[in-house]
């Protein structure tokens, strides 16, 4: 990254990913599995599916809880990732509007 911004060793990357507009493997990583969630969004149950109570995150996904902090799947994340994105993003329904919002 470096050597592609032409800096000295001594400087830090973190600056330098967004200054040339490059996504960290973390960020495409958290990208991958929000995608993935929307993709798949008839696999998986929404709050409002489990109870007819009129909650606050009847909208968001049901995330089972689990005690054990080893079950922690990927699809897991991406729920919470999901989650967790505002509705103006997660509100698109084509994957290429939703890719545009979320990127």
């Amino acid at each position: 990254m470096r050597i592609l911004a032409g800096v000295p060793q001594t400087q830090a990357c973190r600056p330098l990913f967004r200054y040339l507009n490059i996504l960290t493997v973390l960020s495409i990583y958290i990208m991958d599995l929000a995608i993935y969630i929307y993709n798949n969004q008839h696999l998986y149950i929404k709050n409002s599916d489990v109870h007819q109570f009129n909650l606050r995150k009847r909208g968001e996904f049901n995330i089972p809880f689990s005690k054990l902090k080893q079950i922690q799947s990927p699809v897991l994340m991406g729920l919470r990732i999901y989650n967790s994105l505002p509705s103006s993003v997660t509100g698109y329904s084509t994957e290429k509007s939703f890719k545009k919002k979320l990127g």
